[in-house]
């Protein structure tokens, strides 16, 4: 039959000796599991989270409607938005990128080591499975300044 080009297939198409193009049993258990983890309630949370950030900060919602306002005060009723609108919508990103870094959806993701990796002393040998911690790096005060405080100025590039 025809041989299918998706994810499934990619998942699936290894000849089990490890050289076909496909994964492992345990990156396939591993890969679904975090498809269910990542598709569960976090878009729902991450809105919910924008909604209340930008209600807390007015001057933000404001900038942010006004954004909105100009682009659709160039286009009738009728018409939709279209991509290059979206890309013309520099204060949107910005909302959208401080949302994501300080309501940490997900605590963070398991990634292994491609090499021996050393930090602060420690070791961490090829192939060890490690967590990366997102909220370690995104409410960091080394990383951002007041970084606990929803501030979508910190990303428009200066």
């Amino acid at each position: 039959g025809m041989k299918k080009n998706d994810m499934l297939a990619a998942l699936f198409d290894s000849d089990g000796d490890g050289s076909g193009i496909g994964f492992s049993d345990d990156e396939i258990v591993d890969f679904l599991v975090s498809l269910l983890v990542a598709g569960y309630d976090t878009t729902s949370t991450t809105i919910t989270l924008a909604v209340k950030f930008l209600t807390d900060t007015p001057l933000a919602l404001a900038q942010l409607k006004e954004e909105h306002d100009e682009i659709r005060a160039k286009k009738t009723a009728s018409v939709c938005l279209e991509w290059e609108d979206y890309k013309s919508m520099p204060f949107t990103q910005c909302v959208i990128n401080e949302t994501l870094r300080v309501s940490n959806i997900i605590s963070g993701v398991f990634r292994r080591t491609m090499t021996d990796v050393d930090i602060k002393g420690y070791t961490i040998p090829k192939g060890s499975k490690v967590f990366t911690s997102l909220r370690a790096v995104h409410l960091d005060q080394e990383n951002f300044k007041d970084a606990r405080v929803f501030n979508p100025w910190r990303w428009q590039k200066s």
